[in-house]
């Protein structure tokens, strides 16, 4: 789900933005504001995802397995519907 939300999110990107603008944007942006950057718009990314898989009824189907879980172990993030 994660890669298709990726691949969805980039082409919109590059209708809305364009690709080489934005790359010059970043490339002009020293290493650390970069790094510091791509971390807080992966953050709010994964956010974003989570919580539409909390509020939208058909995804809440798909997630709820991983909070079904009776006990919280390493593996509990990976489980799936065939796990229940």
């Amino acid at each position: 789900m994660l890669l298709i939300v990726n691949f969805f999110i980039h082409r919109a990107q590059l209708i809305v933005i364009g690709e080489e603008g934005v790359q010059q944007f970043i490339s002009a942006i020293h290493f650390l504001p970069q790094l510091m950057l791509c971390l807080l718009v992966a953050d709010l990314a994964e956010y974003a995802v989570h919580r539409a898989y909390h509020e939208v009824p058909w995804l809440w189907k798909v997630h709820s397995v991983h909070h079904s879980v009776n006990t919280l172990d390493w593996l509990a993030g990976s489980r799936c519907a065939r796990d229940r």
